[in-house]
């Protein structure tokens, strides 16, 4: 798929992150909504909404992982999209339903009555210690995305 053909077959508004059909079905919405991702159908071959914005707006794929900024899957406006590697990537993910700090990597463990700050890395969980504050685990945490992810 090159830009060309994109633009012939789809228009995109990059203010809302819509693709409209200017083919095919002339005027609708392009596009189903997964439980993950929009995809879109272009000569029967299925593409993610997201990536096709990127090439829509700057003439090629994106070279690693397209973040959702906002962490909106469905939300494509081009603001909302960046290429980064797969650990900046995964980093902007939601907090968890089961935490109770407010914070990725950082929980209470009942057992110590101590907060425990963690981190993941290259699939590794790193212990980051136990604190009697919160805010001390917090930083903790952020002293360690520093460290392995910078």
């Amino acid at each position: 798929m090159t830009q060309k053909e994109l633009k012939k077959n789809l228009e995109y508004n990059k203010y809302t992150g819509i693709f409209i059909w200017k083919s095919k079905r002339t005027g609708k919405e392009a596009g189903c909504n997964t439980k993950t991702y929009i995809h879109i159908c272009i000569n029967g071959k299925l593409f993610m909404a997201h990536r096709l914005a990127w090439l829509y707006v700057y003439g090629e794929f994106p070279k690693q992982d397209i973040d959702h900024i906002n962490r909106d899957r469905y939300d494509n406006r081009i603001k909302n999209l960046r290429d980064v590697n797969a650990k900046i990537n995964g980093q902007n993910r939601s907090i968890g339903i089961n935490n109770t700090s407010g914070t990725i990597g950082v929980i209470w463990d009942k057992r110590r009555m101590k907060y425990q700050a963690n981190i993941r890395y290259n699939k590794i969980n790193k212990f980051l210690g136990y604190f009697s504050k919160l805010e001390d685990a917090i930083n903790a945490r952020k002293e360690g995305e520093l460290k392995y992810f910078i």
